[in-house]
């Protein structure tokens, strides 16, 4: 089940915003880590991040449990599809 979510992100980003905007419109906790920053780029690298945006959904042990890269894919497992 999914808990909460960390994106990854950057300012040169074209994807990144719309993810971002849509993940604010939801319940979920989660945070956003701009990967110009030392901690971001550690958590990246821990989650084998390879392409921005990264959407990483978590359970409650912060287990991944889904990976996004777009709004579509953001929608369809926050609906679980």
């Amino acid at each position: 089940m999914i808990e909460s979510f960390i994106v990854f992100t950057a300012e040169h980003c074209p994807g990144c915003g719309p993810v971002k905007e849509f993940l604010k419109g939801t319940s979920l906790s989660g945070r956003v880590m701009d990967i110009a920053e030392s901690e971001a780029s550690e958590e990246a690298v821990k989650f084998a991040v390879r392409s921005l945006p990264t959407v990483i959904f978590l359970d409650q042990e912060r287990n991944e449990v889904a990976r996004a890269h777009n709004v579509s894919d953001v929608k369809s497992i926050i609906r679980g599809d």
